[in-house]
């Protein structure tokens, strides 16, 4: 009776006559360069890869050889050092494979949706703090209301800095959250890979903005007070130009969050349908008043009170964002669950 047996041919040829048959005998097999001696090298289990290799030795060359000793399966991998498998890596079980568990189910589009309520959260908490301490707004004007903000803040005690440094916790969650919503959007184009970048550069400008105001309030606020008339004018200029630093790099980054990613998010909703529509009109609005519009505010009171309707939309678009979000993946896991449950 003959043996009906399958034979797999695993061997590494050492001279080049046993080479020369191999590559004559398998024709369709990938040649490999052996670098120990120029030439090539056929090894037919390359050529229809189904299991990763059982036991690995190395030859004097250093190369890799994968010896297949299953009838079903073939060699998958063939390179220098140690073979690699293919399959998912096993953790070990207890408190770090946890971790690991977690991190790898821990979706980009969830943290981007906490962080937008964050981003809200520490706006409407910071503004509140600094507005019961007596100072209206973190970056001063120039001039006389300059002048004014420096009494606000020495006045105004720790309460003042506990608002603003809320104010910065928010520009870093905000850009946590700008980056995040490309996970969701990012099948409406290319082009979309400019939202995460642009939003994280415009609003890096917007805290460092924040930033300079509140290291007035650290330094030349207490500097000014206790200086005499010589030096309170001085000092005078120096804060106006501070405030005139912050004021322009707070515009540069307005523009880039209000007027560029904020439409680009709000397009691509449109476009994708992955969150409500409303919310990308409501973007689009955004866009038009607080970013575009608010160009114009210095040259008119009137378009500056235009363009806050559009500040305040941009937050009510990131608390939508948020929420949206969180939504969203509620009913992607019960869909999950319900598959999972469903019998076959």
């Amino acid at each position: 009776m003959p043996d009906l047996r399958p034979r797999h041919r695993c061997s590494y040829a050492s001279t080049r006559r046993d080479r020369r048959k191999d590559s004559r005998a398998h024709p369709t097999g990938q040649r490999v360069a052996d670098r120990s001696h120029g030439r090539q090298v056929s090894d037919e289990w390359i050529a229809q890869p189904q299991l990763p290799p059982q036991h690995v030795r190395e030859d004097r060359s250093g190369e890799v050889v994968a010896k297949q000793i299953q009838d079903c399966g073939l060699a998958q991998q063939l390179g220098r050092g140690r073979a690699r498998s293919k399959e998912p890596q096993m953790y070990h079980p207890g408190y770090r494979g946890a971790r690991v568990r977690a991190m790898r189910t821990l979706r980009l589009s969830t943290v981007a949706a906490v962080c937008a309520l964050g981003t809200v959260l520490c706006f409407v908490v910071g503004a509140v703090a600094m507005g019961s301490s007596g100072v209206g707004v973190l970056i001063p004007a120039t001039g006389r209301p300059g002048l004014d903000w420096i009494a606000a803040v020495d006045g105004a005690g720790g309460l003042f800095f506990a608002g603003a440094w809320l104010v910065i916790l928010m520009g870093f969650l905000g850009i946590v959250a700008l980056v995040g919503f490309y996970d969701t959007l990012r099948l409406a184009g290319p082009v979309m890979i400019l939202a995460p970048i642009l939003g994280a550069v415009g609003l890096t400008l917007v805290t460092a903005s924040h930033l300079i105001p509140i290291a007035m309030g650290y330094e030349l606020v207490p500097a000014y007070i206790d200086a005499d008339p010589a030096g309170q004018a001085t000092l005078a200029a120096t804060a106006d130009t501070f405030a005139a630093i912050a004021l322009v790099t707070n515009a540069a980054g307005n523009f880039l969050g209000f007027g560029v990613v904020v439409p680009l998010y709000a397009v691509a909703i449109l476009t994708t349908r992955a969150l409500p529509r409303w919310i990308g009109w409501l973007g689009l609005l955004v866009g038009a008043l607080a970013g575009w519009l608010g160009l114009l505010s210095p040259a008119s009171t009137v378009i500056s009170g235009i363009s806050s309707i559009g500040f305040i939309g941009f937050f009510v678009f990131m608390l939508s964002m948020g929420i949206a979000l969180l939504r969203r993946r509620s009913k992607v896991d019960e869909a999950t669950q319900a598959s999972a449950q469903t019998p076959r």
